[in-house]
């Protein structure tokens, strides 16, 4: 036995630390392994190293819940970051620096639905223009100067807002295109 220790039983242990003897028990086993803890002999413990080996447990423990208020305090300070990207979109918005995507999505259908009425109306015409024409050139040449014109008429668009919808309306009316091409492919 060493000169410097001083041998306690668990439950003196207990008694200072406050705890169970079961408690006393496990943190012996765990400090055997973490910081190679031995018993004096059969139920006498160290009682200088049994205080040492609490205090690196309880400094572990500090350093752990510190790093805990580091990632709390970083969580907050991306919150608050976001929250500020958020309302330097709605400023934004506001001073129309930058447009909701449900605007332009609404006006991206609303265009679609122009070039496929334009798309439909080409194959009428396309079709009574070539009726009857049996020369690959001239068939060549007709379809060549429909798409060109409709190209130039497309690029022409322009979208006034009382002439957009909602995305709802905008696929109903180009499911209705869809079944009505359907139809005449049928026919």
């Amino acid at each position: 036995m060493d000169l410097h220790s001083i041998p306690v039983d668990v439950t003196f242990l207990a008694e200072y630390f406050e705890r169970d003897e079961r408690t006393i028990q496990l943190w012996a086993e765990k400090w055997r392994e973490k910081y190679n803890f031995q018993k004096l002999s059969r139920g006498d413990y160290d009682f200088i190293v049994c205080v040492t080996c609490r205090l690196k447990d309880l400094a572990a423990e500090i350093e752990r819940l510190e790093k805990g208020d580091e990632t709390l305090y970083e969580l907050q300070k991306e919150h608050q970051s976001l929250r500020n990207k958020e309302k330097l979109i709605q400023l934004r918005k506001l001073n129309n620096e930058i447009i909701d995507i449900e605007f332009v999505r609404t006006a991206w259908m609303n265009e679609m639905q122009m070039i496929k009425k334009f798309h439909n109306a080409l194959i009428t015409k396309i079709s009574n223009r070539v009726l009857g024409v049996t020369e690959y050139q001239q068939v060549y040449n007709i379809v060549s100067e429909e798409i060109r014109i409709m190209d130039t008429n497309i690029s022409q668009l322009e979208i006034i807002e009382d002439e957009i919808k909602t995305e709802k309306e905008l696929e109903d009316i180009i499911g209705e295109n869809n079944n009505e091409s359907t139809n005449e492919n049928q026919i």
